[in-house]
């Protein structure tokens, strides 16, 4: 991306089902991780410096979060997990150092 400008995108193809952008759900009172949100992707648009960003049946995600993939894995900049669980579980442990 160009300084706070979108990107300038060159093609969009569908994603395969089962593909999902994860984002942490807290309880409120509690502001603990009580499970994950899980919004569908259902494509994949690249930019001009082949930078790829999942699309949403909503919107372009240009600050997705992990990405939970159909084999159950979750990819992320920051590392792999092998379940949702597993993410889940260090989501719940990085939220409880914080509080």
């Amino acid at each position: 991306m160009r300084h706070n400008q979108p990107p300038i995108i060159k093609f969009v193809i569908p994603a395969l089902p089962g593909f999902f952008t994860l984002s942490p759900l807290l309880d409120e009172p509690n502001r603990q991780v009580v499970e994950a949100s899980k919004e569908p992707i259902v494509g994949w648009a690249v930019d001009e410096l082949n930078v790829v960003y999942p699309m949403s049946p909503i919107a372009l995600e240009l600050d997705a979060g992990p990405t939970l993939c159909p084999d159950g894995t979750v990819l992320d900049v920051t590392g792999q997990w092998e379940s949702l669980d597993a993410w889940l579980a260090e989501q719940k442990s990085k939220r409880e150092v914080l509080y």
